[in-house]
């Protein structure tokens, strides 16, 4: 019988196989989930952000009822307690005590590109930050509280993601998927600068200075995920992107805005030997012919349900990785057969020739997600139909 530890290294070596576009031994189930199992384990969030022990208890108690081989991410990753000492706004607890809600709080100005683009990290780091956390505009010797007991709460959520990694690797022999950021600078505009509306508003009223600021956030942001790939001196766990402007923007601008300084980041992880796992996050199809503008099986990309993974298979399948199978709404809406019969026909199609990992479309967030009977039954057909 196998320890823990080596079905650890047999998964992710299934995982190194797979999105080689070799045929592992099994196809890798990769469960993707944020607050789920809080819910599931009938927890709230707000004790869990408190208590590293519990959880840790909380999400393997669940992984020991659900078979996987590997999961995006563990744990939960909003530093909440951190961000709540420094009077962020930007995220928030929900009515029902588990869902972590996200709201944008992008403060910069239309006319402050000239600043932004003149001393970009003056303005990332000494700006901005005033704005975003209502905290931080006392005087210095209140700011400087406020930033050490941000810091220590900051160390101890990473403390508590630490030990759950450790717990789903030594006791479960799970893989966690996804490792440093590789951030495009135009997703930066988004979610941390400029905001949604007002980087695409910028677009088309601002594209010169929107181009040249692009470069210097690109700049400043440096290559967590090349660092993190260094770091760990494996393919595993592989650098993350999440595709948040892309969905929202046309191909044109998507070749104009965003593409460029990505490519900055990926290149060099790629050069160095690293894959890039890029979770579409709604409708990406209409971009994946740049995929191949980079070498073959050097991304990963977890397909949204607004993309049929039929069609995307047959353009890029061949090139990158396909991470799908079913749908959270199927999972939770149809019977179990009829999501055993979906499970079969995503393996039969996309297994063959390695380039497939089994999982959702979207993470498990809230309680009504999914039909964890379903679940629970789709995860384990999917590792036994899916031995090579």
């Amino acid at each position: 019988m196998l320890t823990k530890l080596q079905e650890y290294e047999n998964r992710k070596a299934d995982l190194i196989a797979t999105t080689g576009h070799q045929e592992p031994q099994y196809v890798p189930v990769m469960l993707d989930v944020i607050s789920w199992p809080i819910a599931y384990q009938k927890k709230k969030t707000a004790d869990l952000i408190k208590d590293a022990d519990l959880m840790v208890r909380t999400f393997t108690k669940t992984l020991r009822e659900i078979y996987c081989d590997c999961i995006t991410s563990a744990g939960i990753p909003y530093p909440l307690v951190a961000l709540n000492i420094l009077g962020g706004k930007g995220y928030f607890i929900s009515e029902d005590e588990v869902t972590i809600q996200h709201t944008q709080n992008c403060t910069m100005e239309a006319e402050e590109y000239g600043e932004l683009i003149r001393d970009t990290e003056n303005f990332i780091l000494n700006i901005l930050p005033k704005r975003k956390f209502s905290n931080l505009n006392g005087s210095d010797n209140e700011n400087y509280a406020v930033l050490k007991n941000a810091i220590m709460a900051f160390s101890k959520h990473m403390e508590a993601v630490g030990k759950l990694s450790a717990a789903l690797q030594n006791e479960l022999g799970v893989v966690a998927v996804c490792g440093g950021r590789t951030k495009a600078a135009c997703d930066t505009m988004f979610d941390r600068i400029r905001g949604f509306r007002e980087t695409i508003f910028d677009m088309k009223r601002k594209p010169d200075e929107l181009l040249t600021a692009l470069e210097h956030v690109f700049e400043v942001y440096g290559n967590p995920g090349l660092e993190k790939l260094r770091e760990n001196g494996s393919t595993v766990p592989f650098p993350f992107t999440a595709c948040h402007a892309v969905p929202f923007i046309r191909k044109s601008d998507f070749e104009k805005f965003w593409w460029p300084t990505y490519k900055k980041v990926v290149d060099p992880i790629i050069a160095e030997g690293g894959r890039i796992f890029m979770k579409s996050e709604g409708r990406c199809g209409h971009i994946l012919d740049v995929l191949k503008d980079c070498p073959k099986s050097s991304f990963i990309l977890q397909l949204d349900m607004e993309d049929d993974p039929y069609k995307v298979y047959e353009k890029i399948g061949d090139h990158a990785t396909i991470a799908c199978g079913i749908t959270t709404n199927q999972l939770k809406c149809l019977s179990k057969q009829e999501c055993l019969d979906i499970a079969k026909k995503a393996i039969d199609t996309f297994a063959p020739g390695g380039g497939f990992i089994f999982t959702t479309d979207k993470p498990l967030i809230s309680e009504n997600d999914v039909n964890p009977e379903n679940l629970f039954a789709v995860y384990q057909f999917a590792h036994e139909y899916g031995k090579y």
